[in-house]
């Protein structure tokens, strides 16, 4: 009965090795990152919290740029008026961090309010969204 079992044996180990080898090929492939650049943010949501109508508060959106070309960010859309945003005038090289800086004016503002900011860059996902929280108080 070994005799027979012996041959099948060294056949699925032959087998399992040649699957293996493939897996770790088509691994390595998907894991390869495109020649884009990748921004990572350290937060998407910024949350001010309670403040005085007519307040200015401002944050800074800090992101790292962990892909293998330059980031380059090419605008923002902002959801109105009272909010504005300022973006890095230089490509952000690789492995890099830089900001985005939003303001947020509660000028003429009351109760709940949620902003959001659209980054367009040249990565693959081409934009993120950031978004600002208040509670704007008389």
């Amino acid at each position: 009965m070994q005799k027979f079992l012996q041959p099948y044996s060294i056949l699925i180990v032959l087998v399992s090795v040649l699957i293996s080898c493939t897996n770790i090929k088509d691994a390595k492939l998907n894991s390869s990152t495109t020649d884009f650049p990748l921004a990572i943010y350290t937060e998407l949501v910024h949350d001010f919290g309670e403040i005085n109508e007519g307040e200015e508060v401002g944050i800074d959106f800090w992101f790292k740029n962990q892909g293998k070309v330059p980031l380059v960010i090419n605008r923002v859309n902002v959801g109105c008026g009272c909010t504005s945003a300022f973006l890095p005038k230089e490509p952000v090289a690789p492995g890099d961090s830089s900001y985005i800086r939003v303001l947020f004016n509660s000028k003429h503002k009351e109760g709940k309010q949620i902003k959001n900011i659209q980054v367009f860059d040249n990565s693959e996902k081409k934009m993120n969204e950031l978004l600002i929280l208040a509670f704007v108080k008389n």
